[in-house]
């Protein structure tokens, strides 16, 4: 069973609702630290040094409507349906994926979405106003799936990143 086929099995089990997307969101940084890390080992190999540079992106949170925060990992699952927009840890292996913690859950009638291009990456902003709850997250930026999610949420592109909460208030 391959990676969609498995995250959409095992949303629709948990939630009980059709999936329409799933997809993989990074927290912000997670792919310029990536490259960068990248970058700076090939860097090491040519100079022969015994020293492998590693860079990781700061911490992200989920800001819930409740007033609690849940960290993000480096990667973890978005998932539209009908009526929400799931985030969940998971865990691959060998394609099959099994859920962990629900991060957070938006609904989307009442939901909000801002999105900036970067090099490589969108980012993406989900607000609901009130009770205030948002997050923060990018993905691969030429991908198609990025531009279904962009278009079934209908996000407002943005010029900075700086614009992504601002635009949505």
């Amino acid at each position: 069973m391959g990676f969609v086929k498995s995250a959409t099995a095992a949303v629709e089990k948990q939630t009980g609702e059709h999936v329409e997307l799933v997809y993989v969101g990074s927290r912000p940084g997670a792919w310029g630290a990536l490259i960068t890390s990248e970058v700076a080992g090939g860097a090491a190999d040519l100079s022969s040094s015994p020293l492998t540079p590693f860079f990781t992106a700061r911490r992200a949170s989920v800001h819930r409507a409740d007033g609690s925060r849940a960290a993000l990992p480096t990667s973890f699952l978005v998932t539209v349906t009908a009526g929400n927009v799931y985030l969940h840890k998971h865990k691959e292996f060998w394609g099959r994926v099994t859920l962990k913690k629900e991060l957070a859950t938006f609904p989307r009638a009442r939901l909000r979405v801002a999105a900036v291009d970067r090099k490589i990456t969108r980012r993406f902003a989900l607000y609901i106003p009130d009770p205030r709850q948002f997050v923060i997250f990018e993905a691969y930026r030429k991908h198609e799936l990025t531009d279904r999610f962009t278009d079934m949420l209908g996000a407002t592109l943005v010029g900075s990143p700086a614009e992504l909460l601002t635009a949505l208030d």
